[in-house]
């Protein structure tokens, strides 16, 4: 029988045998095309699939580890497949800029006719399933529907359409991203096909999308959100000429409401390492890293190489959308509380080469050996910090006069006494609170009063509240309400929301506090706990943005 397919060239000539028959349950350590079969996922009409795992070349280094195994899903499929449409599926993976669809990993020719496609492993459960369990909030909404209509535009430019677009044909992967499988329902709507046809086929698609649209709604806590949404989308359908406008409805998404993420977004999956592509492609291959599971709006896009202040061809979910991500957006904000690849393990992957990385490499292995002695030693080093703090007599200069006990000296942000003459500006407003109010527990003078000073129990009571407000809410942008910039208190509080340990730390009696040494402007204070627990010490700093909590001694 003929080749259908001609292999691609690759740097090193992989052995391709003929595999298992169709049907067949792959023997034991079964290769086929340089892939190692594992077990068989599904059969179908078309083709039998299987799990897979890519041969991954050894660690040249020998002090680093080999590569994990990097699984991959092989598709084999029977000789009365169409083969028009086999190279439909591979043409839209191989062009795929968005990053929606599956990943192709190789194409081969098996010596008994067959064509065999590798795609990358998807984990994650379909969309259909996640609208079955209730509800989604509005934020998800957009987050699941903005990457699909991105990827029919993509598609369209490409001269194809996907024709079912059903919540099963959409996978939520590891990260929380909507990827888009069934690519056996494509259609091509190019020059090659009749006029007549390509808009039966275009509107078709474009009814399905409606379709898809319609059930997100329907299955959003506010559907009354995307009214408008879906009336745009079916009006584009009922116009003459059709000319569907992919771009106003994803813009009409984002108007709708704030991203959010979908499931699995607050864990971060990381890939076992890039799989070795012989095609070409425009995406790297592996295992989702590198995207956003938080949609993008068109705005926040980064423009193409070569044109500046353009739009990004790819829509939403461009490549480059990571790194033109300002840092001040809630889009940011989500992507840090999210831990998403397209951030972090982005910088990972940048970070991870070069000598430096090498040295902090070595570095962690010499260190996770010896986790034991340096606990210890941390924690020696912390009692000792907070004897000698207690052990040093406290300030004898007072604020104000022993002889005018109604009378108090205005004291300034940073502890100053300013004279009647300056022209200082007064303190800027404390940090807000997780409630968007400026914090009570500013250790300087808000504007306008400038009669008393914040006592440190009242301001250690007030940022310890605000504190147990922040982590019970995960909000990042409310720890400047408390905490000293760059301190181990800052560090480790956000290190705690972005996991699932922020809802538990132990709760203090903040009416018992009581100050143990005071240093002038470094103040350590004695925190019992609510349940009876021994009292825990608090380093507490003023700065000219008031008191702010630096360090909590269990």
């Amino acid at each position: 029988m003929a080749i259908r397919f001609r292999r691609r060239a690759s740097p090193a000539p992989v052995l391709v045998d003929s595999g298992p028959a169709r049907g067949e349950v792959p023997a034991a350590e079964a290769v086929l095309g340089g892939y190692r079969l594992l077990r068989r996922l599904a059969s179908g009409e078309r083709a039998d699939v299987h799990l897979a795992v890519a041969r991954q070349a050894p660690n040249p280094s020998p002090d680093l580890p080999d590569p994990e195994p990097a699984l991959v899903v092989l598709r084999t499929y029977d000789l009365a497949a169409d083969d028009a449409a086999i190279a439909v599926e591979i043409d839209a993976m191989e062009h795929d800029p968005t990053g929606t669809l599956p990943r192709l990993v190789d194409v081969a020719t098996l010596p008994d006719g067959r064509a065999c496609v590798v795609v990358e492993r998807l984990g994650g459960r379909s969309l259909a399933s996640v609208l079955a369990e209730g509800p989604l909030s509005a934020g998800q909404v957009v987050t699941a529907a903005a990457p699909l209509v991105v990827a029919v535009r993509e598609l369209a430019r490409r001269g194809l359409v996907h024709s079912r677009l059903a919540s099963s044909d959409v996978l939520v992967d590891d990260t929380g991203r909507p990827r888009l499988i069934g690519l056996g329902a494509l259609r091509r709507t190019d020059a090659t096909v009749p006029a007549t046809e390509r808009v039966e086929r275009s509107r078709a698609a474009h009814g399905a999308l409606i379709a898809l649209l319609d059930e997100l709604a329907g299955a959003s806590a506010a559907p009354s959100r995307f009214a408008e949404v879906v009336a745009l989308t079916r009006g584009m359908l009922l116009a003459r000429p059709f000319v569907p406008d992919h771009g106003a409805v994803e813009r009409a998404l984002f108007a709708a409401a704030e991203p959010t993420p979908l499931i699995g977004a607050s864990r971060t999956t990381r890939a076992a390492g890039p799989v070795p592509s012989r095609v070409a492609t425009g995406n790297p291959v592996g295992g989702g890293a590198g995207r956003d599971a938080v949609a993008l709006p068109p705005h926040r896009t980064a423009p193409p190489a070569g044109s500046p202040g353009s739009p990004a061809p790819t829509g939403s979910m461009s490549a480059d959308a990571p790194a033109a991500m300002p840092a001040g957006t809630g889009a940011y904000r989500l992507a840090e509380l999210a831990q998403l690849p397209g951030i972090v393990d982005g910088l990972a992957g940048t970070l991870d080469a070069g000598p430096v990385a090498t040295l902090r490499r070595r570095w962690r292995d010499w260190a996770g050996g010896r986790r034991t002695v340096l606990a210890t030693g941390g924690l020696v080093g912390a009692g000792a910090l907070v004897l000698l703090l207690t052990a040093v007599p406290p300030a004898t200069a007072g604020v104000g006069s022993a002889d005018a006990p109604g009378e108090q000296v205005a004291v300034g942000a940073a502890g100053r006494e300013p004279s009647s003459g300056s022209s200082e500006a007064p303190a800027a407003p404390s940090a807000p609170g997780p409630d968007g109010e400026p914090s009570r527990a500013n250790g300087g003078v808000e504007p306008g009063d400038e009669t008393e000073r914040v006592d440190p129990v009242e301001a250690a009571s007030a940022l310890l509240e605000v504190r147990a407000g922040c982590l019970a809410s995960r909000d990042l942008a409310c720890v400047a309400a408390y905490a000293q910039p760059g301190s181990p208190i800052e560090a480790r509080d956000l290190a705690s929301m972005a996991s699932e340990t922020a809802g538990n730390t132990p709760q203090a009696d903040l009416a018992a506090i009581a100050v143990a040494a005071d240093l002038g402007d470094a103040v350590v204070l004695s925190v019992p706990g609510a349940d009876g627990r021994e009292p825990a010490s608090l380093l507490m700093m003023r700065s000219e943005a008031g008191w702010r909590l630096r360090e909590w001694f269990d």
